[in-house]
């Protein structure tokens, strides 16, 4: 079963990515804490090994991410990726990250990327791995022309509270997504967005709902596809 309301692939959520547990229930798509046992009723998240944890990523971690995405209520890898600031060397996060794209492959879910001073790396990776799934940069704070070599091969890009406006206005409101992260509410960033994009509160938040739905659509049709056939099956 769905566990939330979708309208033949339209998802009601705009928020990408939270640390923060949502409230209502599934109105964020909920970034799970490395190695919980349970996830919150109600909620819709993600699971991964961020790159700052790499270090330590075994077999057990490892299990634990397939664990997670085995679940409805999993839709999308992350985060995961690479940072040259924190964290381990660069070879570990390389290889932790091309495990856990493997494992996006598998359990048809999209990447949500964490991406500090490291384009260039992750853009080699695409070209290297060339995945099905979807990959999303979370937190984008770079300028336009870093957001047009991300939009060139083919990632998504999403904004957050501090966002570049110049970035914002030249990604557009037909190609981003939106997050909170770790701070203030989803609202609160489409007011910032709205008044920079020149557009409605209402259209922002729209746009938004859609994007996310095109985003996250392995997981939609998937789900979509399991309801008809158990909605047969409960027929017969």
């Amino acid at each position: 079963m769905t566990p939330f309301r979708t309208d033949r692939h339209r998802m009601h959520i705009i928020d990408l990515h939270t640390h923060n547990i949502p409230e209502p229930a599934g109105s964020a798509v909920y970034c799970l804490p490395l190695g919980v046992t349970e996830i919150p009723a109600g909620q819709i998240c993600s699971a991964g090994i961020h790159p700052w944890d790499a270090e330590t990523a075994g077999e057990e971690q490892f299990a634990w991410v397939e664990r997670m995405l085995s679940l409805d209520s999993v839709v999308s890898v992350g985060e995961v990726g690479f940072d040259r600031l924190r964290g381990p060397s660069l070879n570990i996060q390389e290889a932790v990250f091309a495990r856990q794209v493997e494992l996006s492959e598998k359990y048809g879910k999209p990447l949500v990327i964490h991406s500090v001073k490291s384009t260039d790396l992750l853009l080699a990776m695409k070209r290297e791995l060339c995945p099905a799934m979807p990959w999303a940069v979370h937190g984008f704070r770079g300028g336009t022309r870093l957001a047009g070599e991300l939009l060139d091969h083919g990632l998504s890009i999403s904004f957050g509270v501090r966002s570049n406006p110049d970035a914002l206005r030249y990604v557009g409101i037909d190609r981003m997504l939106a997050e909170t992260d770790s701070h203030i509410g989803i609202d609160s960033v489409i007011s910032a967005m709205a008044p920079v994009l020149g557009i409605p509160a209402d259209v922002v938040t729209d746009r938004l709902q859609s994007n996310l739905s095109v985003f996250l659509e392995p997981v939609l049709a998937r789900w979509e596809k399991n309801c008809i056939f158990a909605s047969e099956q409960t027929d017969k």
